[in-house]
């Protein structure tokens, strides 16, 4: 946990190729959203 002006974590994973990722807390916020599949392809478009 980092607490600088605001908590936030870093959730790591490891995926099925066995790589291992590391989430931004705020990032897996919106990732949650429902709209977010919609909001990056529009970001990519």
């Amino acid at each position: 946990m980092y607490n600088i002006t605001e908590r936030w974590y870093t959730v790591e994973i490891t995926t099925e190729a066995n790589q291992t990722v590391r989430i931004h807390s705020g990032y897996l916020i919106e990732m949650q959203k429902p709209n977010f599949i919609a909001d990056m392809k529009a970001q990519m478009a």
